[in-house]
Formats: structure tokens, C-alpha cells, sequence
């Protein structure tokens, strides 16, 4: 059976007991003050108020169904989840804070794999935190995959990563993208260290994808520089 958080009420109670004064974070479905339901992060603690995290890269075919108005059309039903309707989309990459002071930007689940998602966010995030359900990916590479995306999102910041995976892989991922500490696929455990340190604003965070089309446009500015010269030089040794 599946709980929202709205109706998991003896878990929700039991997870709080379990983390007393400690900062809890957590992914669920929640249904909002307008019927929507969200995949959602929030945190917990009794020294703030709940915060909650909307997922905004939903999943196609997954967690909404696309070209829905066509849905009477293909006589498709629009039941997407167990729920019997589609996710609602959230707002978009969010700077949270925790009560201890420090920042985050959280990811759930395949929002990790776009680069410029996070930009908006990250010039005053101490780390990224993902939570995410890689449990359908079977006994494919797509966790190590997954994992790979997640490190690359660190260097393009310079921001250490916290991931939680329900069945792996979970990981402490420095500001170079280099692993502090895992738990491998399908092994219990947890994960106890210091969050690595922050470096300076990158380029990338910074600029984001117009990096990409600066470097594009300078070699296509060399490229015909190039030929150009190399015509001219042809030309002159024709004569």
C-alpha cells in the first residue's frame, strides 16, 4: 500500500521519534491545498518550519503523460501513478535552509542529469542533495550511470553532492566530483562524514551553457579564419 504524506501518519511519527533533534530529510508523494499530487523532498526539525521541494523535471510517460489533450482523441487514459492522475509539476530549482545554518540545492531523482537546472540556485549553496529511486533500473549499469551525471553536476559547480538512494548507489561526493564515501547497489547501511567544502563560483555556475556557445562560436570564428587565410595563401602562391 501506498502513503502519501498527507495519511502516513504512524510513519511520519515513527521516522520523527527516530531522528529527535536532527534535521530530517525525506522524499514522498503529497497531495496539495489544490488535489495536486507532487513528488516531493521535505525537511523537518523542530527548530523550523516544514519545508517542501516540489519535483519540476517530472519523468514523460512516467509522471505525466505528454500531449494529454490528445488523450480523448488516442482514447488514452490519463492514469499515470497508482494515484490515478498525473504529477504536478513544481516551480523549479529552490535554495533551501536548514536550521544548522547551512544551504542546499535539492535534485530528486533524474533532474540530476540537466546541467543548467540548477544554475539559479547555486551561488550561495553549501551542497546539492539527491534523493532518488534508482530501485527500476534493475540489475542494469544505469545506477553507476546515474551516479556518473551526479558527479559531473559537482565539478560544474565546484559543490560537494550528498545522494540517497533507496537501493544505491548512495554517496559523499567532493567538490571535484571524486567519491568520499559510498554505498554500493543493494547494500543496507549508512553513511557517516563531514560534508566536503565548497569551492569558489565556477565558470559553468557562473555562465552556465553560455560557456558552451562561446567556446562554439570561437572555434567556428577560427575555423573560417582559418580557411580564409589558408585561401589567401593558395591564391598568392597561384601568381
Amino acid at each position: 500500500m501506498y502513503l502519501t504524506y498527507n495519511s502516513a501518519f504512524e510513519e511520519l511519527d515513527k521516522m520523527r521519534k527516530a531522528a529527535g533533534e536532527s534535521i530530517l530529510i525525506f522524499g514522498a508523494l503529497k497531495i496539495d491545498s489544490r488535489n495536486f499530487l507532487n513528488n516531493s523532498l521535505i525537511v523537518e526539525n523542530k527548530n523550523q518550519e516544514t519545508v517542501f521541494y516540489d519535483k519540476a523535471k517530472l519523468v514523460p510517460f512516467g509522471e505525466y503523460l505528454p500531449f494529454i489533450n490528445l488523450k480523448s482523441y488516442f482514447k488514452i487514459s490519463e492514469r499515470s501513478n497508482l494515484f490515478g492522475w498525473g504529477f504536478k509539476r513544481g516551480k523549479g530549482s529552490e535554495l533551501l535552509n536548514l536550521s544548522n545554518g547551512l544551504n542546499f540545492v535539492p535534485l530528486i531523482c533524474y533532474e540530476a542529469i540537466f546541467s543548467n537546472f540548477l544554475k539559479p540556485s547555486v551561488k550561495n549553496a553549501d551542497f546539492i542533495l539527491q534523493i532518488t529511486n534508482d530501485a527500476w533500473f534493475g540489475k542494469s549499469i544505469g545506477p553507476q550511470q546515474h551516479l556518473a551525471q551526479l558527479r559531473i553536476r559537482a565539478i560544474e559547480y565546484g559543490l560537494p553532492v550528498i545522494r540517497v538512494a533507496n537501493t544505491g548507489i548512495s554517496a559523499i561526493i567532493d567538490a571535484n566530483g571524486k567519491l568520499v564515501e559510498k554505498l554500493s547497489v543493494n547494500k543496507s547501511g549508512h553513511l557517516d562524514s563531514f560534508v566536503p567544502s565548497r569551492k569558489h563560483n565556477t565558470i559553468y555556475g557562473l555562465y552556465g551553457d553560455l560557456t558552451f556557445l562561446s567556446l562554439l562560436l570561437l572555434a567556428i570564428a577560427i575555423a573560417f579564419l582559418n580557411k580564409k587565410f589558408i585561401n589567401q595563401k593558395n591564391f598568392k602562391s597561384e601568381y
